[in-house]
């Protein structure tokens, strides 16, 4: 069981620049959610398609920084780990 104060979801100065089918693009995003955290992401209705979900699930690489899952960047894990870590 891990615990409660290690994040679970660090994004550490991530960046990417706008790219189909995204509408916006990420520049210097920094934040840590652990267990029982929530975060708001307010986007504007021309800016709906982010590529946010994308990245914090591993799915997309940022072009700068890292997007950390339970302790390990998503770039460090193999093909298998990162589809057993999504569920």
């Amino acid at each position: 069981m891990s615990d409660a104060t290690e994040p679970v979801l660090v994004f550490d100065h991530v960046s990417l620049a706008e790219q189909p089918p995204y509408d916006s693009g990420l520049a210097e995003v920094s934040f840590t959610l652990r267990a029982g955290e929530l975060v708001l992401v307010e986007v504007s209705a021309e800016d709906s398609h982010t590529p946010l979900a994308d990245l914090a699930c591993g799915i997309l690489e940022p072009e700068a920084g890292r997007v950390s899952y339970q302790g390990v960047d998503w770039r460090e894990r193999s093909p298998d780990d990162a589809a057993r870590a999504r569920g």
